[in-house]
């Protein structure tokens, strides 16, 4: 390998391939090829004669320390001195060593004129020489400058071209650091929202393990509520056509609760009563007054069924939490029990008969001093029907006008009116089932007779009597709004004007307590003595049942 470098002459010559290697050898620090592995122990002395012989025919030296080193005119011609008896050699002190061509080549690395130069180590002989030597790589560095210079176009254009490289992968470096703080960056905004959706996920669990709570919760209670709507709707079953009870009534005595439409079917088709059995066909009572008996527990029925609102809104309820049903409308009119129950509204003029025919005769005798005076009143050709109420020998009384106290009733026959007691008290008073229709009368023992006229109650006293015209009472309470306003002295207003009360004269007729009391004795033995009949016809036909 020829090794360039600046040269005076214009001719090179050629040198042996062993010298070229020890002046490369002695070229590079010792130091740094012992590093490398490249080089041994130099040799303890130094011939000429390693020149002359061959490679192979040399003698391998052992390793040793340098003793000496030889004066320039004693070097041979590879750089070596000849080492006789004649030198002198101080040995044990290292000998100053003449500058090398890497040192020469280091100092000159500041000029950008100096060419590269590739050394390699020389060749090494031993084994172990082979191995360090293969394990070093080839150095290049900067030859020495000669004194007459060198080439420094061709080292000008090399050193331009390593700064453009430099350049350039220094604007790769700064790019590539660019980048890489760019993708710093987004890694950083990435971590931030996978921590957001991490945290997201956890309060989405979180919400879903919480509504599955509820939602076991909700269903838990919803079978609860659907079993309580089983258990009142299994209550609330009517006994004939095992459904829902619709259009509730109850019977009395009994209490039993059934459809409207199944009753009514059951009282016209209802089986005749042993006591029914044995008339005639000719005989055979109507429907309206044959006996009746409840469908469940046979109870005999006396008096008309009564609508439960309550528990038709409970029903009403209940049919709004299930599936609605299509059932057939009922055609009820204004009265369903009309045709099996007597009927509440009116009253038939034979039995309006019967009623006069009932009287007794100091009551007779009574209404004919009063209804005297009315028919004279009446008979006025400027008088009406309202001046038959009209008493005009009450204008000359001077006394004091007081409350009225208990009377007993018009009508003592002891044989009932109505079936139902309430209606029986109004209808011994006085009254007629159309005038209760109309102002919703009333009765107690403690304040007689009222009727609702508008927004007023107004109190009558325990008896009214009504002209044979007037039937439902409505002249009379027109009258009593005149008289009113005529004689304010006759009347007492109470709670701001909604309660009036008819005053009577203090002279007339009062009852004493003990009476009274005497009277309701009499009342409730008579219905005692009723219900008495009942129970034994009702045991009777029991009795005649189980035979």
């Amino acid at each position: 390998m020829n090794v360039p470098g600046p040269s005076s002459h214009s001719h090179s010559h050629r040198r042996g391939t062993s010298t070229r290697a020890r002046e490369n050898q002695n070229a590079l620090p010792r130091t740094f090829l012992r590093a490398r592995g490249g080089l041994g122990d130099p040799p303890t002395t130094t011939s000429a004669e390693d020149d002359v012989f061959p490679r192979r025919e040399r003698k391998k030296r052992s390793r040793g320390v340098w003793s000496g080193t030889p004066t320039p005119g004693q070097a041979g011609p590879s750089g070596h001195a000849n080492i006789n008896a004649n030198t002198d050699i101080d040995i044990g002190k290292p000998l100053p060593r003449p500058p090398s061509k890497l040192r020469q080549a280091t100092r000159a690395e500041s000029s950008s004129q100096a060419p590269f130069l590739n050394v390699r180590p020389a060749k090494a002989t031993s084994k172990g020489h082979k191995q360090r030597a293969a394990a070093l790589p080839a150095v290049t560095f900067v030859a020495e400058t000669d004194e007459e210079g060198y080439d420094s176009q061709s080292t000008l254009g090399r050193g331009s071209a390593a700064s453009s490289e430099l350049s350039k992968l220094q604007a790769q470096i700064l790019e590539l650091k660019k980048q890489l703080k760019d993708k710093e960056k987004q890694a950083d905004d990435h971590l931030k929202h996978a921590t957001k959706y991490k945290r997201e996920v956890q309060n989405l669990h979180k919400s879903s393990k919480e509504q599955r709570a509820e939602l076991d919760k909700l269903r838990d209670q919803h079978q609860r509520n659907s079993q309580i709507v089983s258990d009142v709707e299994q209550s609330l079953q009517c006994q004939i056509c095992i459904d829902t009870l619709s259009r509730p009534y109850a019977l009395s005595p009994c209490g039993h609760v059934l459809c409207l439409a199944c009753l009514q079917d059951w009282f016209r088709h209802a089986p005749l009563s042993a006591a029914d059995m044995d008339t005639s066909d000719d005989e055979m009572p109507s429907l309206v007054h044959r006996t009746k008996s409840c469908p469940v527990c046979r109870a005999k029925v006396k008096e008309r069924p009564l609508q439960l609102y309550m528990l038709k809104a409970v029903i009403a309820a209940v049919d709004g939490a299930r599936e609605k049903r299509e059932s057939p409308p009922l055609d009820l009119g204004d009265d369903p029990w009309e045709g099996i129950f007597p009927s509440l509204i009116g009253v038939e003029d034979e039995d309006l008969e019967d009623l006069e025919d009932l009287t007794t005769s100091e009551e007779e005798e009574e209404d004919d001093e009063e209804g005297s005076s009315m028919d004279d009143e009446a008979s006025d050709e400027d008088g009406g029907l309202l001046d038959v109420y009209d008493n005009s020998s009450d204008d000359d009384y001077e006394g004091d006008w007081v409350r009225p106290t208990w009377a007993p009733p018009h009508i003592t026959h002891p044989a009932r009116l109505h079936p139902e007691p309430f209606f029986d008290a109004l209808l011994r008073r006085g009254a007629t089932l159309p005038m209760i229709e109309r102002f919703d009368m009333d009765y107690t023992h403690a304040d007689g007779l009222s009727v609702q006229n508008g927004d007023m109650r107004v109190y009558l006293g325990w008896n009214v009597w009504l002209d044979e015209e007037d039937g439902d009472g409505g002249r009379l309470v027109e009258w009593l709004e005149e008289d009113m306003d005529a004689r304010p002295e006759r009347w007492v207003f109470e709670s701001g004007g909604r309660v009036a009360v008819r005053l009577v004269r203090g002279d007339g007729e009062r009852y004493q307590e003990a009476d009274s009391e005497d009277w309701i004795d009499e009342e409730s033995e008579e219905e005692g003595a009723g219900h008495d009949e009942d129970e034994e016809e009702d045991e009777d036909d029991e009795d005649e049942e189980m035979n």
